[in-house]
């Protein structure tokens, strides 16, 4: 890291950015402050690191495609790119000045229904716009989830698309079925299994977020990678805590079903998340997605409608992963956590 600052102190890349200060570091590449000379405007550059593997380099290309296929204010916004004159690759983006989520998780003991929902709103409607461009992000984790300070609800920006892959064969992506990466306290029970990431995936890490942001707590943890990838694949997460009202209790709920099917959309999270709390939704999708129209779970009762555990028992409607299949057992009473 020290090396690194050294190198690229007081230095423009492509005789256009001036770096000033190293503000983040990753596996791969370091983040820093940096002044656009041409558009008179702070910006943030992601710049590889001396020991340049061609496999990162060709993820970070692949990271531009992707981003630029996505345009959404609570998606990261990438700005240029480009090759050092020491052939290390750099992407421009927009600056954020702000807090991770998991900063703030740090910090907080647990988020009010008030202060965490348009925060999920925001999050939610990122991952939306990403599964109608056919993205998944395949790494959705509070490191990943930037808040920026505004006054009110800050503005929500879903960072890190490296991991991230377009599905049926549209677009870029760099790792193979059945490689296993990831978070795994984050990470959906069919990850774990080595199947294919899909958009009920990213829903499945949304809704381990909105648990720990209520509950200050993840549903899953252990001693080991191991033992929380097994709780995971056993499907039973504890019920979210009893001052979540009990309609977003029941849709985090039905999210972290282990079965990909049992779970709601993005645009049904949504929905759902917007009509329990109207007063938070900035971004509530007007269209509807390819499997068909949805409604939220306050406003019909027509067969094969979305709704939660707490809500419905007939035939067709969603069951999470603690109810039973069986007709006679598929009732279950309300609950609030």
């Amino acid at each position: 890291m020290v090396q690194v600052i050294r190198m690229e102190k007081r230095r423009t890349i492509g005789y256009r950015y001036l770096l000033s200060e190293q503000i983040g570091e990753g596996a791969v590449a370091t983040i820093w402050r940096a002044f656009d000379l041409v558009e008179d405007r702070s910006v943030a550059i992601k710049l590889l690191k001396d020991v340049l593997d061609p496999e990162d380099a060709a993820r970070l290309q692949m990271e531009v495609a992707i981003v630029a296929r996505l345009r959404h204010p609570n998606i990261i916004r990438f700005l240029d790119q480009g090759v050092t004159d020491r052939g290390r690759r750099y992407v421009v983006m927009e600056l954020l000045e702000g807090e991770s989520l998991r900063d703030r998780l740090r910090s907080d003991l647990v988020f009010s229904i008030e202060e965490g929902v348009p925060i999920l709103i925001q999050m939610v409607s990122a991952l939306y716009e990403a599964h109608k461009a056919n993205v998944v992000h395949r790494d959705v984790k509070p490191e990943n989830v930037f808040l920026v300070f505004r006054p009110g609800c800050p503005l929500v920006k879903l960072l890190d698309f490296g991991m991230a892959k377009v599905m049926g064969g549209g677009g870029p992506s760099l790792t193979m079925s059945g490689v296993l990466f990831g978070t795994p306290h984050y990470m959906a029970p069919e990850r774990i299994r080595g199947e294919e990431a899909r958009p009920a995936s990213d829903v499945y890490s949304a809704a381990i977020i909105a648990f720990e942001m209520f509950c200050a707590r993840r549903p899953f943890d252990g001693k080991s990678a191991e033992d929380v990838m097994r709780q995971h694949l056993l499907g039973h997460p504890p019920r979210p805590c009893r001052h979540i009202p009990k309609k977003i209790a029941g849709l985090i709920q039905d999210a972290m079903s282990s079965r990909p099917e049992h779970r709601p959309t993005s645009a049904q999270m949504l929905a759902a998340l917007g009509a329990a709390f109207p007063s938070s939704s900035p971004a509530i999708p007007d269209e509807h997605e390819d499997e068909g129209d949805f409604t939220t779970r306050n406003e019909r009762e027509d067969e094969g409608d979305f709704t939660t555990r707490n809500e419905r028992e007939d035939e067709g409607d969603v069951t999470t992963r603690n109810e039973r299949e069986d007709d006679a057992d598929a009732a279950d009473p309300d609950t609030t956590g």
